[in-house]
Protein backbone atom coordinates (compact mmCIF):
# COMPACT_ATOMS: atom_id res chain seq x y z
CA UNK A 1 0.00 0.00 0.00
CA UNK A 2 1.27 3.40 -1.08
CA UNK A 3 1.90 5.75 2.34
CA UNK A 4 -1.20 6.88 4.25
CA UNK A 5 -0.42 10.67 3.54
CA UNK A 6 -0.12 10.10 -0.78
CA UNK A 7 -3.81 8.38 -0.54
CA UNK A 8 -5.72 11.45 1.31
CA UNK A 9 -3.87 13.90 -0.36
CA UNK A 10 -4.82 12.05 -3.77
CA UNK A 11 -7.75 12.82 -5.70
CA UNK A 12 -9.67 9.40 -5.26
CA UNK A 13 -13.14 8.44 -7.18
CA UNK A 14 -16.03 6.58 -5.87
CA UNK A 15 -15.78 2.80 -7.58
CA UNK A 16 -19.00 2.22 -7.65
CA UNK A 17 -22.26 4.87 -6.54
CA UNK A 18 -22.99 2.16 -3.54
CA UNK A 19 -26.48 1.84 -1.73
CA UNK A 20 -27.69 2.65 1.35
CA UNK A 21 -28.31 -0.45 3.61
CA UNK A 22 -30.49 0.04 7.36
CA UNK A 23 -29.11 -1.02 10.14
CA UNK A 24 -31.30 -0.67 13.31
CA UNK A 25 -31.88 3.07 13.23
CA UNK A 26 -28.91 3.82 10.91
CA UNK A 27 -28.71 4.22 6.71
CA UNK A 28 -24.70 3.05 6.30
CA UNK A 29 -22.72 2.89 3.42
CA UNK A 30 -19.38 2.14 2.24
CA UNK A 31 -17.79 2.82 -0.95
CA UNK A 32 -14.42 1.70 -2.59
CA UNK A 33 -12.14 4.04 -3.81
CA UNK A 34 -10.32 3.89 -6.83
CA UNK A 35 -7.10 6.33 -7.98
CA UNK A 36 -6.05 6.47 -11.66
CA UNK A 37 -8.72 3.53 -12.50
CA UNK A 38 -7.34 0.76 -9.63
CA UNK A 39 -9.45 0.19 -6.92
CA UNK A 40 -7.46 1.00 -3.59
CA UNK A 41 -6.97 -1.82 -1.36
CA UNK A 42 -7.69 -0.95 2.78
CA UNK A 43 -9.27 2.65 1.69
CA UNK A 44 -12.76 3.65 2.00
CA UNK A 45 -15.46 6.01 2.58
CA UNK A 46 -18.01 4.88 5.23
CA UNK A 47 -21.49 7.42 5.53
CA UNK A 48 -24.00 6.86 8.50
CA UNK A 49 -27.28 8.79 8.66
CA UNK A 50 -29.93 8.22 11.55
CA UNK A 51 -33.37 6.95 9.82
CA UNK A 52 -35.50 9.45 11.96
CA UNK A 53 -33.21 12.41 11.70
CA UNK A 54 -33.60 14.14 8.60
CA UNK A 55 -30.49 16.41 7.91
CA UNK A 56 -28.87 16.27 11.16
CA UNK A 57 -26.55 13.69 12.65
CA UNK A 58 -24.99 12.33 8.92
CA UNK A 59 -21.04 11.62 8.83
CA UNK A 60 -18.87 10.75 6.52
CA UNK A 61 -15.44 9.12 7.46
CA UNK A 62 -12.22 7.98 5.35
CA UNK A 63 -10.84 5.07 6.96
CA UNK A 64 -8.33 3.03 5.97
CA UNK A 65 -6.50 -0.16 7.47
CA UNK A 66 -2.72 -0.84 7.53
CA UNK A 67 -1.68 -4.38 8.06
CA UNK A 68 -1.87 -5.27 12.15
CA UNK A 69 -4.22 -2.86 12.89
CA UNK A 70 -8.22 -2.79 12.96
CA UNK A 71 -9.64 -0.07 10.54
CA UNK A 72 -8.66 3.60 11.50
CA UNK A 73 -10.44 6.76 10.72
CA UNK A 74 -8.18 9.08 8.58
CA UNK A 75 -10.78 12.33 8.47
CA UNK A 76 -14.32 12.74 9.35
CA UNK A 77 -16.97 15.17 8.52
CA UNK A 78 -19.60 15.29 10.97
CA UNK A 79 -22.71 17.26 9.84
CA UNK A 80 -25.26 18.93 11.89
CA UNK A 81 -24.11 16.48 15.81
CA UNK A 82 -26.31 16.18 18.14
CA UNK A 83 -23.78 17.17 20.78
CA UNK A 84 -20.47 19.64 20.51
CA UNK A 85 -17.20 19.24 19.75
CA UNK A 86 -14.29 19.74 22.47
CA UNK A 87 -10.77 19.42 21.52
CA UNK A 88 -8.29 18.67 24.06
CA UNK A 89 -5.07 20.62 24.56
CA UNK A 90 -3.46 18.84 21.54
CA UNK A 91 -2.58 19.58 18.34
CA UNK A 92 -1.78 22.46 15.98
CA UNK A 93 -1.94 25.80 18.64
CA UNK A 94 -5.09 27.49 16.78
CA UNK A 95 -7.37 24.45 17.63
CA UNK A 96 -5.96 23.40 20.80
CA UNK A 97 -9.56 23.68 23.29
CA UNK A 98 -11.82 24.71 20.78
CA UNK A 99 -15.47 23.67 21.40
CA UNK A 100 -17.04 23.55 18.28
CA UNK A 101 -21.07 23.92 18.63
CA UNK A 102 -22.39 22.36 15.31
CA UNK A 103 -20.70 20.80 12.13
CA UNK A 104 -16.98 20.04 12.34
CA UNK A 105 -14.10 18.30 10.12
CA UNK A 106 -11.66 16.02 11.64
CA UNK A 107 -8.75 16.77 9.40
CA UNK A 108 -6.34 14.02 8.35
CA UNK A 109 -3.66 16.76 9.07
CA UNK A 110 -4.11 17.56 12.73
CA UNK A 111 -4.64 14.14 13.56
CA UNK A 112 -2.10 12.21 11.39
CA UNK A 113 0.88 13.54 13.50
CA UNK A 114 -0.45 11.66 16.49
CA UNK A 115 -0.33 8.43 15.29
CA UNK A 116 -2.55 5.26 14.62
CA UNK A 117 -3.48 4.43 18.06
CA UNK A 118 -4.58 7.55 19.58
CA UNK A 119 -6.68 8.28 16.11
CA UNK A 120 -8.13 4.99 17.15
CA UNK A 121 -8.20 5.19 20.44
CA UNK A 122 -9.38 9.04 20.77
CA UNK A 123 -10.93 9.22 17.71
CA UNK A 124 -9.66 11.68 15.68
CA UNK A 125 -9.51 13.99 18.81
CA UNK A 126 -8.84 17.25 16.92
CA UNK A 127 -11.73 19.08 14.68
CA UNK A 128 -12.23 22.32 13.24
CA UNK A 129 -15.28 24.10 12.59
CA UNK A 130 -17.18 23.20 9.33
CA UNK A 131 -17.28 26.32 7.40
CA UNK A 132 -19.36 27.31 5.12
CA UNK A 133 -21.62 24.49 6.60
CA UNK A 134 -23.80 22.86 3.96
CA UNK A 135 -27.57 23.60 3.68
CA UNK A 136 -28.47 20.28 2.62
CA UNK A 137 -27.50 17.15 1.95
CA UNK A 138 -26.33 17.74 -1.55
CA UNK A 139 -24.23 20.54 -0.59
CA UNK A 140 -22.69 18.46 1.98
CA UNK A 141 -21.67 15.90 -0.75
CA UNK A 142 -20.14 18.61 -3.23
CA UNK A 143 -17.95 19.93 0.70
CA UNK A 144 -16.97 16.40 1.58
CA UNK A 145 -15.95 15.65 -1.73
CA UNK A 146 -13.58 18.75 -1.73
CA UNK A 147 -12.58 17.90 1.63
CA UNK A 148 -11.81 14.49 1.02
CA UNK A 149 -10.35 14.59 -2.78
CA UNK A 150 -13.13 12.19 -3.52
CA UNK A 151 -14.92 12.39 -6.96
CA UNK A 152 -18.05 11.32 -7.85
CA UNK A 153 -19.94 12.20 -4.29
CA UNK A 154 -23.00 13.52 -6.43
CA UNK A 155 -24.07 9.93 -7.35
CA UNK A 156 -24.61 9.25 -3.42
CA UNK A 157 -28.13 9.08 -3.12
CA UNK A 158 -29.95 11.19 -0.39
CA UNK A 159 -31.23 9.16 2.28
CA UNK A 160 -34.80 8.13 2.60
CA UNK A 161 -35.18 9.90 5.56
CA UNK A 162 -38.77 9.16 7.83
CA UNK A 163 -38.44 11.74 10.32
CA UNK A 164 -39.92 10.95 14.08
CA UNK A 165 -43.20 12.00 15.36
CA UNK A 166 -41.04 14.47 17.36
CA UNK A 167 -38.84 15.50 14.43
CA UNK A 168 -41.03 16.99 12.58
Amino acid sequence: MTDIPTLIAARKTLTTIPEWTLQNDQFRLVATLDLDGVTLDGIWLRVTAYKAIPDRRVSFQIEFKPEGFRHIPAARVDWRPANPHSNRNIGPAHLRLMVIEGSHHHTFDANWPLGFERMVSENLPIAEPLVPDPRDFEGLLHLVGRLFNVDGMKGIAVPKWEPGLFDR
